[in-house]
């Protein structure tokens, strides 16, 4: 162990010298896979495909932004799981605005739920006047290509 008391590279890895990981989502892989990098020595990280690993061989450590069906085998082998249910309610505006409606005294930044481009027109007018809608001839583009009724 170091002295702070977390456990070094040596000792996190097994009999094999290897840790092996699956990380699910690109931007999973551009975050996490740095700091395993950083951690381990050169050449001792194994990356698991799902498609070609054995749930027998284990493996380490698993981060999946969703649960999928096919991964399940590595869950359930995996000494370290990491998975935050329900996290696509904080990547989505709209549902996180509704969440935090029902937040109390907590500090947040305002937020309005608006339902399509009148009720925006009609809160821009409300906080800024008449010249606010009147003043723009570019229709909104809505984040995620519409759905959430959000919009970004």
């Amino acid at each position: 162990s170091s002295r702070d008391g977390a456990p070094t590279a040596a000792t996190s890895l097994d009999a094999r010298n290897r840790y092996r990981y699956h990380l699910s989502g690109s931007v999973a892989k551009k975050r996490i896979l740095p700091l395993l990098e950083a951690r381990f020595p050169e050449g001792s990280l194994e990356e698991i495909e799902p498609s070609t690993s054995n749930a027998t061989d284990g493996v380490d450590f698993v981060w999946e932004n969703t649960a999928m069906k096919q991964l399940k085998h590595l869950r359930d082998s995996a000494t370290v799981y990491s998975h935050l249910a329900n996290g696509g309610i904080l990547e989505d505006k709209w549902c996180l605005a509704l969440l935090q409606r029902r937040m109390v005294d907590c500090p947040m930044l305002p937020t309005h739920l608006m339902r399509g481009r009148q009720a925006f027109e009609a809160w821009a007018v409300s906080r800024w006047g008449a010249h606010a809608a009147a003043s723009s001839t570019t229709p909104p583009v809505e984040a995620n290509g519409g759905g959430g009724g959000g919009g970004g």
